[in-house]
């Protein structure tokens, strides 16, 4: 039976059942589906040279006769190895495989191969290759003597295997043409290859130049729907009714007055972008985006006593029980002396103005208080839950940038004026490039907070990477604990896992082993675990018994990383800090620095990669979270920038990049053509509809 795109994969060649499963972890079910599943990078193994030109560390590919296959046992430290010689002309190499004994099968002496890897001196053979790709000797290579693709694995499927299956495929297409959803005219226009020729480049090119051209198309359908969907999401705001909210400018200067410090200038200007926003009859769509500890939370609450004037309610929601109770706290202080009543709602905990209905017992009445509080915080439970609001004039939302229409319309359906659409302003303490923000958050007006309040004192940051600068840290920790300071420590996983073949030099950090260690050398402190597998009651206990102090040293995940407010914590020690991105590090290190005492941040890794130190430098040297930012964006992509907090609609990126101007400007100008006459492109429209679809569902 011959085989289309549409065919299921695992009719390939080599595919069983086992196979097929594991490809599904990487979401390819069709051989359409992994066709479009795109390399990670690219190495150049294109260059085949003379054995004797081999220079240790630099990537090569070498051709030869096999003269000799070697296969043996190391017993000390108990590990196979498979060993052969290579020689062409000009000499001969010894090429090494590390628990790969099935090599010494495959290969027989006399054969003619390629091997692609990297030289290395050793002092008992001299130059050696290690764990090389190789292939026997044809016309058309797939794994050396080529521009190689590398892609993103799972466990139980390889480098090699994955080539083989996209071969495969690649054949499969060369008999069919993929559709290509944009015309002939644009192609031409912006000099971009066909869908077709595209998806062949990126998988096998010949050239860098291949690379390239593929990158560009591939990436401008990425982009040109993210400008589409921006211009899509402000005309349908556009067209919405939203209650005017009134400046009421002596009521805002007589709140600004009575607060305990003063707004920086940055916090001004944002306060007075949302108030000019909420005067309009249509709703204000603005994200507010600041460093760590810029006072975020004080903005918007202008934004709040603004609306409150106006006889209409606030909504915000936060992505977890511990920041809307954190919200809760601080909005409380920030409207101590006015008449504004403020409610909380989570599954664990309801309350307004400090009057607490412990679940179980909260009666129609007392839900009804909470909900007609002037301003009501919770997650975004709120709107999945039958409740009733008042008049409401405006949802904040936090750490949540993309909230759609769909949210939007089931917010106003829980308020009584229902024929209005809220103003929405959405906050994040990730600040984002704004490159980055123009682009991906195009439909959103933007507000910046990029300066701290007077008297934070710069966090002191060191990277730890040997045992003498361990002990160093660890004396510190000491110190801090008996001058009664508490400390957090964050590790990237929960558990230990079983190491891989392939990871067989993994040691990650999990809350298990590093409890276990910090309760060994700190027998005297009181240490707690925190992370996302614990049910809500109980971060809940230990969130509050490490805010009174009770608990000294936290052991958590990043599940602390936004909205822990303790101004006691003054050390942060992040294990494994090579396994997160700069901006998510940077939001680590904001949980410590929140009062006037000096606070510490430590870095530490194992990692020898050149690339992990400077980047790890780079963070010790620089407290500008923009900047950082910055760096992740052109070194690593999107999706480091944002962490976990936005991957889903970050994901769509991957082969745009955002840094290119030349391609953001192609994209924006291709979208501001055809969003004029989108009915004159029915294939685009089909795939922006779905794609709205899908942004909505996130």
């Amino acid at each position: 039976m011959a085989l289309s795109l549409s065919s299921k994969v695992d009719q390939l060649h080599g595919v069983g059942p086992a196979i097929h499963k594991r490809l599904q972890r990487l979401d390819i079910s069709t051989i359409l589906e992994l066709l479009f599943y795109f390399p990670k990078k690219h190495d150049d193994y294109s260059d085949v040279i003379n054995i004797t030109d081999a220079s240790p560390g630099s990537a090569i590919t070498v051709c030869g006769e096999v003269t000799a296959v070697r296969k043996r046992q190391s017993w000390k430290r108990r590990f196979s190895l498979t060993e052969i010689t290579l020689r062409d002309d000009s000499g001969s190499l010894n090429i090494i495989w590390f628990n790969q004994p099935y090599i010494a099968n495959q290969l027989k002496k006399g054969d003619r191969i390629y091997a692609s890897g990297k030289v290395s001196n050793s002092k008992k053979y001299g130059q050696q290759m290690n764990n090389p790709m190789f292939e026997k000797y044809k016309q058309t290579t797939t794994h050396t003597a080529r521009i190689v693709p590398q892609y993103s694995l799972t466990k139980g499927i390889t480098q090699k295997q994955l080539r083989y299956y996209m071969r495969q495929a690649l054949d499969i297409l060369g008999e069919e043409t993929l559709p290509d959803w944009l015309p002939e005219d644009m192609l031409d226009t912006y000099d971009l290859q066909t869908m077709t020729s595209a998806v062949q480049l990126i998988h096998f090119p010949d050239t860098w130049q291949d690379v390239e051209k593929a990158q560009y198309r591939l990436g401008f359908d990425e982009l040109l729907l993210v400008q589409l969907f921006s211009r899509a999401t402000r005309d349908d705001i556009a067209s919405q009714q939203a209650t005017s909210v009134p400046f009421k400018g002596q009521l805002i200067k007589d709140f600004v007055a009575a607060l305990p410090f003063t707004l920086t200038q940055a916090q001004r200007k944002a306060a007075w972008d949302i108030i000019k926003d909420m005067q309009s009859d249509h709703p204000m769509n603005r994200l507010l985006e600041g460093d760590v500890g810029s006072g975020k939370t004080v903005v918007a609450a202008i934004g709040m006593y603004s609306v409150y004037h106006a006889g209409l309610q606030s909504v915000l929601m936060a992505p977890t029980e511990i920041l809307a109770e954190q919200h809760y706290k601080t909005l409380l202080q920030v409207f101590n002396y006015t008449d504004v009543s403020i409610g909380l709602w989570t599954r664990s905990l309801r309350t307004s103005n400090g009057k607490q209905h412990a679940m179980g017992v909260v009666n129609s009445d007392s839900q009804h208080s909470i909900m007609q509080c002037d301003i009501i915080i919770g997650t975004h439970a709120l709107i999945q839950e039958s409740i009733s609001l008042k008049k409401l004039g405006l949802a904040v939302i936090d750490e949540q940038h993309r909230f759609g229409v769909r949210h939007r319309k089931r917010l106003r359906e829980h308020s009584d004026n229902n024929s209005t659409t809220p103003h929405l302003l959405s906050m994040t303490a990730t600040p984002i490039p704004r490159s980055l923000a123009l682009t991906v958050y195009g439909d959103l007006e933007l507000s910046i907070l990029n300066e701290l309040p007077a008297g934070r004192k710069p966090i002191t940051t060191q990277m730890v990477s040997a045992t003498p600068q361990r002990s160093a840290m660890y004396s510190h920790i000491n110190e801090r604990l008996l001058a009664g300071d508490q400390i957090y420590i964050v590790v990237p996983r929960i558990e230990d896992e079983g190491n891989d073949k392939a990871e067989s030099k993994d040691t990650m950090a999990s809350i298990t082993s590093e409890y276990e260690r910090i309760s060994k050398k700190f027998p005297e402190a009181t240490i707690a675990e925190l992370h996302g597998k614990l049910k809500a009651a109980e971060k809940q206990r230990i969130m509050q018994e490490f805010v009174s102090g009770k608990i000294h040293i936290l052991v958590a995940t990043t599940v602390i990383e936004v909205g822990i407010d303790v101004p006691n914590a003054t050390m942060m020690i992040i294990e494994n800090a090579d396994r997160f991105g700069l901006a998510q590090l940077h939001q680590l290190r904001g949980r410590v620095g929140r009062s006037d005492k000096q606070s510490f941040c430590y870095v530490c890794t194992d990692g020898e990669a050149e690339r992990s130190k400077e980047r790890l430098d780079f963070f010790t040297n620089t407290s500008d979270g923009f900047a950082l930012a910055e760096f992740d964006l052109e070194s690593r992509g999107p999706g480091d920038v944002f962490g976990r907090q936005q991957s889903g609609f970050l994901s769509h990126f991957k082969m745009a990049k955002l840094t290119d101007k030349v391609l953001v400007k192609a994209t924006r100008e291709a979208a501001d053509t055809i969003f004029e006459n989108i009915t004159h492109y029915p294939d685009i429209k089909t795939r922006l509809d779905h794609f709205i679809k899908q942004v909505h569902l996130e």
